[in-house]
C-alpha cells in the first residue's frame, strides 16, 4: 500500500562550468551568493522510470505510469543559485550552503493524463535529465595554517 518509484538510467554528459561568486569577509566569517552555470553536452542519455501507487492494502488495483525517455547529442543548461555561509575564525571550521536549480534549456516531455490518477500525477518527471531542485549542505573543515 503507498506510493513506489523506480528508475533506470544510462546517460553520458560532457559539461562546461562557469561558477562566479560574490563574498563577502565579516569578523571571520564568508558569506555570499553563487551562481553556477552549466552548460551540458549529452552524447548518450536513457532514463526509464515507473511510478504507481496502490490504494488499499488487500485490493489489486493499482494506479502506474511508466515510460521511457533516450535521446542523443543533446545540448543543456542548467543554473544553480546558491546562499553560502562559511564560519572559518577556529581551527574546525564550519559552513552551510542553500540553493535552487533551475533550467532555462531542458527537455520536457509532455504526457496525457487522462488515465493517471491524481495520487502520481505529480511524482511523473516531466524534465530531463532528471535532477534535484532545492540543495541544502553542510560541511566541517579543518584549516592547517592561520593567514
Amino acid at each position: 500500500m503507498g506510493k513506489w518509484y523506480g528508475q533506470s538510467t544510462d546517460a553520458l554528459f560532457h559539461r562546461v562550468i562557469l561558477q562566479p561568486t560574490f563574498a563577502w569577509k565579516l569578523n571571520g566569517n564568508n558569506t555570499g551568493f553563487s551562481l553556477r552555470n552549466e552548460f551540458l553536452y549529452i552524447p548518450h542519455y536513457y532514463y526509464g522510470f515507473n511510478v504507481g501507487s496502490v490504494e488499499e492494502p488487500f485490493y489489486m488495483q493499482s494506479n502506474h505510469f511508466d515510460d521511457e525517455v533516450s535521446f542523443n547529442d543533446k545540448f543543456a543548461i542548467t543554473h544553480h543559485l546558491f546562499f553560502f555561509f562559511r564560519n572559518c575564525r577556529h581551527k574546525i571550521n564550519w559552513g552551510f550552503h542553500a540553493g535552487v536549480s533551475f533550467h532555462s534549456l531542458m527537455l520536457k516531455r509532455e504526457y496525457d493524463f487522462l488515465h493517471v490518477g491524481n495520487a502520481i500525477r505529480d511524482d511523473i518527471p516531466q524534465l530531463h535529465p532528471a535532477m534535484a531542485t532545492i540543495v541544502f549542505g553542510f560541511d566541517l573543515g579543518f584549516q592547517w595554517k592561520r593567514k
